[in-house]
């Protein structure tokens, strides 16, 4: 290390298979808390291709499959938690890596993925799509302003739980599951009804809604949604209090309903031919 065991100096050209690695590290003694030892990780860099790590005898993770023709994942970012009662605090510590592949482990660096996504469907239309790759819940408050987000009040909805988001001002605050993801997307409050999701595309405002207009005489929200198919679709409305959701018009027949959180969400069963324009 670090470099492919194929190319460093005593090297082992066209080798493909195991192999083993090994480091012994100290830790220090414990403090009088306990909070220090809950949560410990063992990071590794680049390998090529599958492991199986160890910390003093203890399998801590797998990645890839550790069989001859099994599948690498070379590219993988390895964190894997160290449970607590596996460490020797205050004394000496051994880590044991098992790897199959054609280069071993040839990085001892490997940048941690990013945490989110920003992408601009349409016009101040963003969807934002947050990550959290611990094995334990996290807590996450992202200011929008950095996120390149901007406003003071946003209309926002859930895009995988189809679910509208409310009271989202100038940060955006989460809980994620461990190894989960939410997608969030976000539209500038306005003074009158405005689509906030549809249920066709993870990116909103990119793919199937245009002509999105509202007719003040007429208090009529008017849009024509494109490149369907025949399954199910749904249309999430924000509507400002004062107002509540009308009739449903379109050239495929729909329902509308209103959500106690205000919201109108229009809904067009499966089996539809994938034409839908206008709306009130």
């Amino acid at each position: 290390m670090p470099q492919r065991w194929d190319e460093a100096s005593g090297a082992h050209p066209q080798y493909a298979g195991f192999a083993w690695y090994r480091t012994r590290f100290r830790l220090p003694n414990p403090g009088t808390g306990k909070a220090e030892r809950r949560n410990v990780y063992v990071e590794l860099g680049k390998i090529a291709e599958a492991d199986e790590t160890f910390v003093n005898g203890a399998k801590v993770g797998q990645t890839g499959e550790l069989s001859q023709g099994g599948r690498g994942e070379a590219q993988a970012y390895r964190r894997y938690r160290v449970p607590p009662e596996t460490l020797n605090w205050g004394g000496e510590n051994v880590l044991a890596v098992r790897v199959l592949g054609s280069g071993g482990i040839w990085s001892v660096r490997r940048n941690r993925p990013p945490r989110a996504w920003v992408a601009e469907g349409a016009p101040r239309w963003w969807t934002v799509a947050v990550v959290n790759w611990e094995d334990e819940p996290l807590d996450v408050s992202l200011p929008l302003a950095a996120l390149g987000v901007t406003g003071a009040r946003f209309d926002a909805y859930d895009v995988w739980r189809d679910a509208p988001v409310t009271d989202l001002k100038d940060s955006l605050t989460l809980t994620l599951e461990p190894r989960s993801a939410r997608t969030i997307a976000l539209r500038p409050t306005v003074r009158r009804p405005q689509v906030v999701g549809t249920t066709r595309h993870v990116v909103q405002g990119a793919v199937d809604l245009t002509d999105d207009a509202w007719d003040a005489a007429t208090r009529t929200l008017k849009a024509t949604s494109t490149n369907l198919d025949g399954g199910a679709y749904a249309v999430t409305i924000a509507v400002p209090k004062g107002l509540r959701p009308g009739a449903c018009k379109a050239d495929v027949p729909c329902t509308v309903r209103r959500l106690q959180s205000g919201h109108a969400v229009l809904e067009w069963p499966a089996g539809g031919d994938g034409r839908i324009s206008g709306g009130s």
